[in-house]
């Protein structure tokens, strides 16, 4: 039995006797990382000092989840991606006409509100909710095998429930003092590779910039921007922009993310408009999806040595990335969530197929 395989049954051992765990895959990284908590003990973060796993939801003032490192079995295990698939099972999409008409009425009461307010761009989402035959687990090795360029998870509580995903977008990433981050924005399909960009994607992707930049100006001592690249997620093409630079001394990670997130990829801009219109106009709670997760604050530490406790800091570092292309499972019912950024020149109809489009990341594994 091959180490990943062993891996495999010990999640699922850990699922069977409701015990919380994660297992990930960094982008185009050889190994899964894993945290197996040896309770059932749902342990929130109180300020992003601690060292750990964290799974924050869409909402900051609602609990984020930490699997703190010395509560777990933290475990390396090596991978290689086989493509190799199981096979597909009957997937039914809940889906019909209702939905529908009712994401198409919400953009575009949105373009409208936009066009008469300060309101410049709102992040609109739904959920997709399908059945499926595969398990949570098998689900995982699909999504690793297809998506070997994403951040691939699941992660489970017993107290919260259990979750997997593929996401393209890095939060936030600290090694030391050095940061990194990205501005993903803008939407086509892969077949439409050598069209231009319109200027609702163009100017989308400025926006989501320009604020992440504003955001990290305060904690910075630099910051650098690289021109905008066309990247592929799935089936899906986005502009992608990095920045990068170093903080300043004392800074704290919670001060930062609480500055960064929602960034406009995922709420909408101004933030707080955003923020007020989708908790007032999506028929649904976002729970975890456009939250954040990842490791915090990880290193290889002994902490039994003498070395100086600032440089120890120095050597940390922190991997978030936002939670989307996702799903949430409870059974065999798979809820998958999708959406899209509106701004005055958003397509109702065309912002609809968008979200179905995204929905394809996820339901090529089920």
């Amino acid at each position: 039995m091959t180490q990943f395989k062993s891996l495999i049954e010990k999640a699922n051992k850990q699922l069977n006797n409701k015990l919380p765990f994660t297992l990930f895959n960094l982008p185009d990284s050889p190994t899964i990382k894993s945290y197996f908590q040896l309770n059932d003990t749902l342990l929130p973060t109180a300020d992003f000092s601690e060292d750990g796993f964290v799974f924050a939801p869409f909402n900051l003032e609602d609990t984020t989840i930490l699997f703190k490192t010395e509560h777990c079995e933290v475990l390396e295990t090596p991978f290689s991606f086989s493509q190799s698939f199981s096979k597909a099972s009957d997937v039914r999409t809940l889906e019909d006409n209702k939905a529908k008409g009712a994401h198409i009425k919400l953009v575009s009461e949105a373009v409208e509100t936009i066009k008469q307010t300060d309101l410049s761009k709102v992040v609109l989402s739904r959920p997709i909710r399908c059945s499926t035959e595969k398990s949570a687990l098998v689900l995982f090795e699909e999504l690793l095998q297809l998506y070997p360029s994403a951040f691939t998870y699941i992660w489970y509580h017993p107290k919260v429930g259990l979750w997997l995903g593929a996401t393209p977008e890095t939060l936030f990433q600290l090694n030391g003092q050095h940061f990194k981050t990205v501005a993903l924005a803008g939407t086509k399909t892969d077949d439409k590779l050598l069209e231009d960009w319109g200027t609702k994607e163009i100017d989308e992707q400025e926006i989501v910039t320009t604020t992440i930049k504003k955001a990290l100006s305060p904690y910075a001592r630099s910051i650098s921007i690289s021109e905008v690249e066309t990247v592929k997620a799935g089936n899906i093409l986005h502009l992608k922009t990095n920045l990068e630079g170093f903080l300043k001394p004392n800074t704290k990670l919670s001060a930062i993310l609480s500055s960064l997130h929602p960034t406009p990829a995922v709420c909408g801009y101004p933030k707080d408009l955003a923020y007020s219109y989708i908790t007032e106009k999506e028929s649904y709670d976002r729970s975890f999806y456009t939250g954040f997760l990842g490791e915090i604050n990880s290193g290889d530490i002994n902490k039994n040595n003498t070395e100086n406790l600032a440089y120890r800091k120095q050597r940390l570092s922190t991997k978030l990335f936002v939670n989307l292309r996702c799903l949430s499972m409870l059974n065999d019912t798979v809820t998958i969530y999708v959406g899209g950024g509106i701004t005055a020149e958003s397509n109702p109809e065309l912002e609809f197929i968008e979200t179905v489009r995204k929905s394809e990341t996820m339901l090529r594994a089920l």
